[in-house]
């Protein structure tokens, strides 16, 4: 109901979190209701922490999807997060969705973010946390 209503006020593109297993098995649902209305707004799935595994999982949710959004800095650390980003890209391309990678504070590296704030307390004029931040 609320995106049938986002979109008849005008909104045209919706984006719905994509956090668990019930979201997910709900978005091929929810985007047959809205065609029934005759509302063809796209559905962007937007992925925290466990995306690779829900669109692995369930294909209907994925390819009910007009675009993922992807945020890196919740795919995990290391190599591990390496390999959840490129299982989401993989299944994008497979199916012809585009992308959106994140590009905001949720996006940075935890550990990287971490290093320079140690790094930036070492120095001798240390900087503030927020020009710290920037220059992540």
């Amino acid at each position: 109901a609320q995106i049938l209503a986002l979109y008849r006020a005008g909104s045209e593109i919706v984006r719905l979190t994509v956090n668990d297993e019930e979201a997910a098995q709900a978005v091929p649902e929810i985007k047959r209701r809205l065609r029934e209305e005759g509302a063809e707004v796209p559905l962007v799935g937007d992925f925290h922490f466990n995306g690779h595994l829900l669109l692995r999982k369930y294909p209907r949710m994925a390819e009910a999807l007009d675009k993922f959004r992807i945020n890196p800095g919740t795919l995990g650390r290391g190599r591990h997060k390496d390999e959840n980003f490129a299982e989401m890209v993989r299944i994008a391309l497979d199916l012809g969705k585009p992308v959106r990678i994140g590009a905001n504070w949720g996006s940075l590296d935890p550990a990287l973010l971490t290093e320079l704030m140690e790094a930036n307390a070492r120095r001798p004029e240390p900087k503030s946390a927020h020009e710290v931040l920037l220059e992540a």
